[in-house]
């Protein structure tokens, strides 16, 4: 039987000594594929942004609106990553306050590796075989 709960440290990432339980029932599987959801859609608006840059004059209006757009994703996916890590961990408003300090890469880090115990996969770096790069 797999255990329904796990422990999770935070220390590096919010400073708090104590292990968070981490529930890996239905509900949290659910916020975790959401939230993988909006941080995919993240990358995917990022590279249209980037793509379409390429070939616009950077004071046209499509120039703008698509930064103006890139700025709603980046603001969405920062928001949705905020409510995922203080809703599954519980956290204190000065524990959420320590997250709202980390840096967007950090963020996603830690979300990552929240979702990983959740979703009970390994977040190790893909190897050349993992790639499809090896025979």
């Amino acid at each position: 039987m797999t255990t329904r709960v796990s422990k999770i440290s935070a220390k590096k990432e919010l400073g708090v000594a104590k292990l968070f339980d981490v529930s890996k029932s239905s509900k949290n599987v659910r916020k975790t594929m959401a939230l993988q959801k909006v941080m995919t859609h993240y990358q995917i608006v990022q590279l249209k942004n980037e793509e379409a840059e390429k070939n616009l004059n950077d004071d046209s209006i499509e120039f703008l609106e698509l930064q103006e757009s890139f700025i709603d994703e980046s603001m969405n996916v920062q928001d949705e990553m905020r409510n995922y890590v203080v809703n599954v961990l519980k956290l204190t408003d000065d524990q959420a306050d320590s997250f709202d300090e980390m840096t967007l890469e950090e963020q996603m880090t830690f979300s990552s590796k929240i979702g990983a115990v959740i979703m009970e996969v390994d977040l190790k770096k893909a190897g050349e075989e993992d790639k499809g790069l090896k025979d």
